[in-house]
């Protein structure tokens, strides 16, 4: 399981990579306005880039329980906002269903499994 584990981390910092160079993608895919600087996004791709950085230096069941737990948590705080939010529902449920496949995906990787 740690080849599947550093598979998703490798996966992850290109996620984050891209994220920080070239949000736009990304706020398209969201529902977002593709224009401007997307703060939010780059600073959920240096997350993802952190948290697949910790992932391929130490593949262990504790790295891939703090990045689902992060992930889990980011899922839940989307789906509050799309509760009480018409304006960012779309984002907000296409943003949870983003955390929670990262969650699914660590989980299945994760090494001891």
């Amino acid at each position: 399981m740690a080849d599947a584990a550093r598979g998703v981390a490798t996966l992850r910092c290109g996620v984050g990579l891209a994220l920080l160079v070239r949000p736009e993608p990304a706020a398209r895919l969201l529902a977002a306005p593709a224009e401007g600087p997307h703060p939010v996004l780059r600073m959920l791709g240096a997350r993802h880039l952190a948290i697949g950085l910790a992932g391929l230096a130490s593949p262990t069941p504790g790295v891939a329980t703090a990045s689902g737990a992060v992930d889990g948590i980011h899922a839940l705080s989307c789906l509050g906002l799309a509760a009480v939010s018409p304006t960012h529902r779309r984002t907000a449920l296409r943003a949870t269903v983003t955390a929670g496949t990262w969650l699914v995906l660590t989980r299945l990787s994760r090494p001891g499994r």
